[in-house]
């Protein structure tokens, strides 16, 4: 083992000792397999190829543990809502569920929210059908830890032909408390038909160190349709590494918007396997880095039938010393003739130092397919910059219009008005920090 794996498994035992008598559940066995898979691995280092351009041993060497539940007293949660947008809203602080201030209860009858410890705690601990499901069966490192501390996150259960009425909103929230480890695990299953958005946001205050270390599971069933968008807002101080796995049935549709703002290490998964004909997936995502930041997408489109078609584009602004990586994979397999699968990088540096690490890849192995991939790394367009210059447009506000018209294509491709104009108002503040030259 390396860093310091050996911590996580004595504060797994710590865990267990806190379950109150759960330990005997039917999911504790799930738990109990992952930190040993976690134990058998270590974490990696940059000699393993999924990790070459990101070093984690700065968070290898921080011991993060877990938060009490009393934290939250007293707070109010109105900053991190969307204006004019009506949600179902679920807030966890620190890592921990607070009913007294989510609207959760509001959801109606005709599909289920739950917390995740409330879910197991009704069904007898039993994880379900889909929990750990559809994970790859070598689960990367980061998703073992997060298992073996499965305890607190969000089941989202939509039946079939139920379209839910207005987004379910994820708030989490990190007061900022030194070597707090958070480890949400959320589970959305959309059935035969339905139709659901979720909003996912992370916030951290103060600038002490953090680490949330989060998991998604998102299963869409035939003709379903899933949009999930994650807005990571964390503080300078903070690790945030993220996986989503998406299971897609038959003429199904996911949509994914994800946004990287803060954090000083950050790492987001998606991998998406499209299991059925007539599908379409669709990944957009936009990171901005300055200072020092670390940000690393990666994201993998299995097409493992015909007929199918995903888009991908991401975005990547960096400034100072910042450093992007992205690594997107799209594997077309030897049955899934008829794909149509884009995918496309662009990443403007603003600085000498500033620095990105691109590989697309496509692995091919059918003949009648439509793939394209492209990356792009560049500076501002100096043509343009020169002419907003001579119309007597300042450096500051002309680099400022520039960078926005080059992020703006990601998030006009959101339909949904409040989120859309949210993150506008989130890039236009990073854009703000921005130096004239």
């Amino acid at each position: 083992m390396n860093g310091n794996s050996q911590f996580y498994k004595d504060l797994f035992k710590k865990f267990e000792q806190n379950l109150n008598g759960h330990s005997d559940q039917a999911v504790h066995q799930i738990r109990k397999e992952a930190i040993n898979r976690f134990s058998q691995s270590g974490f990696p280092t940059t000699r393993d190829e999924e990790w070459k351009y990101t070093d984690i041993a700065p968070l290898t060497k921080t011991d993060f543990g877990f938060s009490d539940s009393s934290a939250a007293a007293g707070m109010a949660v109105d900053d991190y809502l969307i204006d004019g947008l009506p949600a179902y809203c679920l807030v966890f602080v620190n890592g921990i569920f607070q009913s007294g201030i989510s609207s959760v209860i509001e959801a109606p009858d005709n599909f289920q929210i739950l917390p995740l410890r409330e879910y197991l705690k009704k069904n007898d601990g039993q994880p379900g059908n889909e929990l750990a499901r559809y994970m790859p069966s070598e689960w990367d490192v980061f998703t073992a830890l997060n298992t073996a501390f499965l305890d607190n996150g969000v089941v989202i259960y939509v039946p079939k032909n139920i379209v839910v009425d207005k987004p379910v909103q994820i708030i989490h929230i990190n007061q900022g408390r030194s070597n707090n480890l958070t480890t949400p695990r959320n589970l959305v299953v959309a059935e035969q038909g339905a139709a659901i958005k979720i909003i996912e946001t992370f916030e951290g205050q103060g600038d002490q160190a953090y680490f949330t270390n989060s998991v998604n599971e998102i299963v869409v069933k035939s003709n379903a349709d899933v949009e999930h968008f994650k807005i990571q807002n964390e503080n300078r101080a903070a690790y945030h590494i993220s996986s989503t796995y998406v299971h897609q049935q038959r003429d199904s549709r996911y949509f994914s918007h994800n946004f990287a703002f803060g954090g000083r290490l950050v790492r987001n998964n998606i991998n998406a396997t499209l299991d059925g004909e007539g599908i379409r997936c669709v990944l957009n995502g936009m990171y901005i880095g300055s200072d020092q930041q670390h940000i690393d997408n990666h994201t993998q489109i299995d097409h493992a039938k015909p007929h199918c078609e995903s888009d991908e584009l991401y975005k990547g602004i960096l400034d100072d010393k910042a450093r992007g990586v992205f690594n997107g994979k799209i594997f077309v397999r030897k049955d899934a003739q008829k794909t149509n699968a884009i995918q496309n990088n662009n990443a403007i540096l603003l600085s000498e130092d500033a620095n990105i690490d691109t590989k697309p890849q496509l692995e091919i192995f059918a003949d009648d397919v439509r793939c394209t991939h492209g990356a792009t790394i560049g500076q501002l367009d100096e043509d343009a910059y020169f002419y907003l210059r001579s119309r007597g447009i300042d450096k500051q506000q002309a680099r400022q219009l520039l960078i926005f018209a080059f992020a703006s294509d990601v998030i006009d491709r959101i339909d949904i008005t409040p989120i859309r104009e949210k993150l506008s108002q989130q890039l236009a503040e990073k854009l703000h920090t921005i130096r004239p030259d």
